[in-house]
């Protein structure tokens, strides 16, 4: 896939920014904002789906395009949450780093879908699997 040099360049500077924010498995992903990108980083936990709600009350006009990067998952009712909210908002997403489970549900909510470029190359990993309720045993379908 092809993106355009103004979003890698937005991208790559916002990536160095981020990989000041160490998180750790127990804190919820981190929200950087840099118009028109949010990158949203780290681990996905239950609260995120407010953090999103909130982030979009306050800059919802202001993000055109949602960069995923470096998240193993977690939460896979927020992941799910934040993806309809984006495919709702119609908004672009691109993955940079790695990007599993609700991070993946998250990606595919995207209008338009894209890898991030490194030197050239497509150097992100997408993991993507379903998911079941532990009470009921079930697949969750929604």
């Amino acid at each position: 896939m092809h993106m355009n040099n103004t979003v890698v360049r937005l991208i790559r500077s916002a990536l160095a920014f981020a990989a000041l924010c160490v998180t750790t498995a127990a804190q919820a992903m981190t929200f950087t904002l840099s118009p028109p990108v949010l990158y949203l980083g780290g681990p996905v936990v239950g609260s995120d789906w407010d953090a999103w709600q909130e982030a979009m009350k306050r800059f919802g006009a202001e993000i055109k395009i949602v960069a995923l990067h470096d998240s193993g998952g977690g939460d896979s009712l927020a992941g799910r949450r934040i993806g309809n909210d984006i495919r709702k908002r119609n908004l672009q997403t691109v993955v940079h780093g790695r990007c599993s489970s609700a991070c993946a549900n998250m990606f595919l909510g995207g209008k338009e879908r894209q890898f991030a470029l490194t030197d050239g190359k497509v150097t992100a990993v997408l993991g993507y699997h379903g998911s079941y309720s532990k009470r009921t045993r079930e697949v969750n379908r929604n």
